[in-house]
């Protein structure tokens, strides 16, 4: 477990690279040593968007890569914080992370089918790159058809990845729902044989629960402010028992048999 020193840690960074991907998603690199050697798949940085008291909440991203002293982001401009952010293109920036726990170890007796909504195909792209997968998927849903690089980026892990659109305009047309379970009818995927990793908007991982619970670990996306467990804003129900678990120390990835969602 992080100690409470690393916790609350701050490190300034500074932002090298902010680029445009479309469809409202960015690319953000920062240079932060510290950060970039320990930060492990699954892990998050909490981000000061501005150097002013507005917005007064840091803003949690999932790390995307992390490669010599420079990690890397996958941005959605949401609202006001990602909005600031998306606006900055240099400059120094104030951040705290790593934060959260890493994903789990890969088995070696199970196929690993990743799936990504949106943004959410961050960490799961650092998970297969950072433990060098071999026996994996990728499937990854959106709205419309990926942007370019975004899609050579994942190219670049594997060519075992299934893309699925809303709209049609790209791969498989409907939800991604919809698309895995129709890999596990034709037994692409055999369900007994595999470990899922979801990671994505909320109904989109409480659309998954038709998968076992003890092998498939979903990734929260819970509002955060503090990001190191005091002031539990975070909270997701245990199914074990009455108490709440909080998705910045405790999570972010959780198995569907530990909690409510």
């Amino acid at each position: 477990m992080l100690s409470r020193e690393i916790y609350l840690k701050k490190i300034e960074g500074e932002i090298l690279n902010n680029i445009d991907l479309g469809d409202g998603m960015f690319q953000l690199l920062i240079s932060a040593e510290e950060i970039a050697k320990r930060v492990k798949p699954g892990q998050f940085v909490n981000i000061k968007v501005q150097n002013s008291l507005h917005p007064f909440i840091r803003r949690p991203y999932s790390v995307w890569n992390a490669e010599d002293d420079v990690i890397e982001f996958l941005i959605k401009v949401l609202g006001s914080g990602s909005r600031l952010l998306y606006e900055r293109k240099r400059g120094k920036i104030d951040l705290i992370g790593p934060l959260g726990k890493p994903f789990p170890d890969p088995p070696s007796d199970l196929e690993i089918i990743l799936i990504g909504g949106g943004t959410g195909i961050a960490p799961l792209m650092f998970y297969a790159k950072y433990y060098s997968l071999s026996s994996f998927k990728i499937i990854y849903g959106l709205k419309t058809a990926p942007n370019e690089y975004l899609y050579s980026r994942i190219q670049e892990i594997t060519d075992n990845v299934f893309i699925c659109t809303e709209d049609g305009s790209f791969g498989f047309k409907g939800l991604v729902t919809d698309f895995v379970k129709e890999l596990i009818e034709d037994r692409y995927i055999i369900l007994e044989k595999s470990m899922f990793i979801i990671c994505g908007p909320l109904p989109m991982l409480r659309a998954f629960k038709f998968l076992p619970p003890e092998r498939t670990y979903v990734s929260m996306e819970g509002t955060m402010a503090c990001g190191f467990g005091i002031c539990m804003g975070c909270a997701v129900k245990s199914k074990s028992s009455n108490n709440y678990l909080r998705t910045c120390t405790e999570g972010p990835l959780f198995k569907l048999s530990e909690i409510e969602i």
